[in-house]
Order: C-alpha cells, then structure tokens, then sequence
C-alpha cells in the first residue's frame, strides 16, 4: 500500500515569532499616524473661525457673492475634515487595538486600505506594509472574530 506523502506545515517567515514582532510594530505605527492625524486636523479650526468671520461680516459693496455664503462654505468645509480627520485617527488607534489584541482582521484589512486612500506618506508606507504583513496566512490564523 502507497501512503501520500505528510502534509508540510505552511512556511515559516524568519523566526518562529517573527509575525508577532511585525503586528506590534505596525499597532505602534498605527498609533503614530493617529496622533500625527488627530495634531493635524486642528488646523482645519481655523477655517471654520473664518468662515464664521466671513458669515456675519457686512455686504460686499461691489455686488459680488455674499460673504456669508463663503463663510458657510469655509466653515461647512472646516468641519467637515475635522470629523474626516477625527474619525481616521480614532479608527487608527482603534486598529492598534485590535492589532494587539489580534481581533477583528477584516477592520484592520479595511483600515489598511484606507490608511493608503487618505494619501499622506505615512499612511500610504502603513498601509501597505499593513496590507503585505495582514494577508499572510498565518498572520490571518492568528485573528480571531
């Protein structure tokens, strides 16, 4: 009788805790970039401060748009990045949670792409380097839920 050859285990990438060292990295760096993001944003106060300037400054005498109008634009427009920027910040330090704790795979992944799509250097580097290092297979098996 001719027995199949053993399965062999999926392949090993460096040292045998190699894929822990690179989760914890990327949850530090997930970290970073949500800090940096969350600084960041705040600049964006200073539209909706000018904007509201803008809303309740006096007519313009040579008959051009409203100012209230482009105040209600800037302002619109200023808070609308401070909830963008807000909520990607708080999305990163959540995913450097569950990087950690190893949950939720399909939020990192997603987290991942979207770190790529917002378009800042940083956010691109992680995002890609999350993408490389959340599709191993046995990165994968490590999540769970």
């Amino acid at each position: 009788m001719d027995m199949p050859p053993p399965v062999s285990p999926p392949p090993q990438y460096g040292y045998p805790d190699q894929e822990a060292e690179y989760l914890r990295w990327l949850a530090i760096a997930y970290r970073v970039v949500g800090g940096i993001a969350g600084c960041c944003v705040n600049i964006f106060w200073f539209h909706v401060l000018f904007g509201t300037g803008f809303m309740f400054a006096p007519d313009s005498p040579r008959g051009g748009p409203p100012p209230a109008v482009i105040g209600m634009l800037f302002s619109s427009m200023g808070l609308l990045f401070i909830a963008v920027g807000y909520a990607f910040a708080i999305c990163s330090w959540i995913v450097a949670r569950r990087l950690e704790e190893r949950k939720q795979w399909t939020f990192c992944f997603v987290m991942s792409i979207v770190s790529i799509v917002v378009g800042n250097l940083p956010g691109i580097a992680l995002g890609i380097l999350g993408l490389i290092v959340l599709l191993r297979p046995t990165v994968r098996s490590r999540f769970t839920a």
